[in-house]
C-alpha cells in the first residue's frame, strides 16, 4: 500500500489525474534535484501533459492504426526494392541509433530513481500491483514515461533502414516493435503499475542496443565486442 516515506510532507504533491496523491522524486533527493533542468519539469505535470494524457484515452485506436500502416509500409517497401538497388543511408542510421542512445540513457537516469525508490520503500509486490498513479510519481517522472510512449512510434523507423539496405527482415523486429507500442499506450491509459518497471528496463537496455548500433554503422566498434547482431 503506498504511503508518503517523508513524514514532513514536505515532497507531497496532489497530481493531476484523479486527485492521486503521490511524493515528488526531485523533491526526496535534493541531490539528485539539482541535477533537472526545464527539459524535466521538475515542477509537475504541465497543460500539455494533461492533454497528452486525455487525447491518449480518447483515441485509443492511434497505435492501432500506427501500427497497421507501419507493417504495410514494411510490405510495400520490400517490395518496391525487390528490384531495385539497395540505398546508402549510413550516415543518417549512425546519427539516428545515436540520438535513441542519448536519449534512451537520458530516459533511464530520470525514470530509473523512481523504480529505486519504489521497491526500496514498498517492496517488489507493492511495486507493480499498488496505485500507479501514486507508484508512478506524477510529477517529473510522468514527462519521461510519456516520452517513452512516445518514442515507440518513433522506434518504427529503425525497420526504415533494414528495408532500404535490403538486410533479411526477422519476424522478431517487426513484431516487438509492434507489440511494444501498443502495450505501452495501452498500459499507461489502462493504469498498469508494472508499466514502471518496463520502461527502466527498455530505457537501460535501449541505451546500450542503440549506442552499439551507431558504433556499427559509424565503423567504429571495438574489435573485441562482437555479439551476433546485425548492424541494421
Amino acid at each position: 500500500m503506498w504511503y508518503p516515506v517523508d513524514e514532513t510532507g514536505a515532497c507531497l504533491r496532489v497530481g493531476p489525474f484523479r486527485d492521486a496523491p503521490y511524493e515528488e522524486i526531485a523533491c526526496l533527493n535534493p541531490m539528485l534535484g539539482k541535477t533537472y533542468t526545464m527539459i524535466d519539469f521538475a515542477d509537475g505535470v504541465t497543460d500539455a501533459h494533461l492533454k497528452l494524457y486525455s487525447g491518449m484515452l480518447a483515441h485509443p485506436w492511434i497505435p492501432m492504426v500506427a501500427c497497421a500502416i507501419y507493417y504495410s509500409a514494411i510490405r510495400f517497401g520490400q517490395a518496391y526494392f525487390s528490384t531495385r538497388p539497395a540505398w546508402n543511408c549510413r550516415n543518417m542510421m549512425a546519427a539516428w541509433n545515436l540520438g535513441l542512445a542519448v536519449f534512451s540513457f537520458w530516459g533511464f537516469m530520470r525514470t530509473a530513481p523512481q523504480l529505486a525508490h519504489n521497491l526500496y520503500y514498498y517492496g517488489f509486490e507493492d511495486t507493480i500491483s499498488d496505485n500507479p498513479l501514486s507508484m508512478l510519481g506524477m510529477g517529473s517522472n510522468v514527462h519521461w514515461i510519456l516520452c517513452f510512449i512516445l518514442s515507440k512510434f518513433g522506434e518504427l523507423l529503425d525497420t526504415f533502414f533494414i528495408v532500404v539496405h535490403k538486410k533479411p527482415l526477422m519476424f522478431l523486429h517487426w513484431y516487438h516493435h509492434i507489440t511494444v507500442l501498443l502495450f505501452c499506450w495501452f498500459s499507461f491509459i489502462r493504469e498498469q503499475p508494472m508499466g514502471i518497471v518496463f520502461c527502466v528496463a527498455n530505457y537501460g537496455v535501449h541505451s546500450v542496443m542503440y549506442f552499439y548500433y551507431f558504433l556499427m554503422a559509424a565503423k567504429m566498434k571495438p574489435k573485441w565486442f562482437n555479439p551476433q547482431v546485425s548492424w541494421s
